[in-house]
């Protein structure tokens, strides 16, 4: 329950520098010019393309396109996706990343869901005294 800001801050001030903040990006943009405009900034085809599949509104409509193609070509494109995902390993976890990013950076505050009598094994300052131990130990 505690914010990312409180963590940055005191790490900030252990390591002597000026954190820098930056605005934390919407998960969904509002509308659908929005999203192509977000989508154009981008600097590659395949940025564009990730935006545009992971988009609320782009995303709905290539989903769309994609379940009226014919069942040959579906069966073409998963098994050719099935392919390079074992090339490269499983391709779920490079998804996560950018979710965990939009999370950490909202600055909200999150509720935990665990049972009244569990507690954690350290509690928030223990964890800042270890982190400072450990930093101290690999010389910052």
């Amino acid at each position: 329950d505690t914010r990312w800001s409180w963590w940055i801050e005191r790490l900030s001030r252990r390591l002597d520098v000026t954190p820098v903040y930056v605005e934390g990006r919407v998960a969904y943009p509002a509308s659908l010019a929005e999203e192509l405009r977000r989508s154009v900034g981008a600097h590659s085809p395949l940025t564009i393309a990730r935006e545009w599949i992971f988009g609320r509104f782009t995303g709905s409509l290539q989903r769309s396109v994609a379940r009226s193609l014919p069942p040959a070509v579906l069966a073409y494109i998963k098994r050719r996706r099935a392919q390079q995902q074992r090339k490269v390993g499983s391709g779920a976890a490079s998804f996560a990343d950018p979710v965990f990013l939009t999370v950490m950076g909202a600055e909200r505050r999150f509720e935990t869901r665990v049972d009244a009598a569990w507690s954690p094994p350290v509690d928030r300052d223990g964890s800042w005294r270890a982190i400072v131990e450990w930093m101290r130990e690999a010389g910052y």
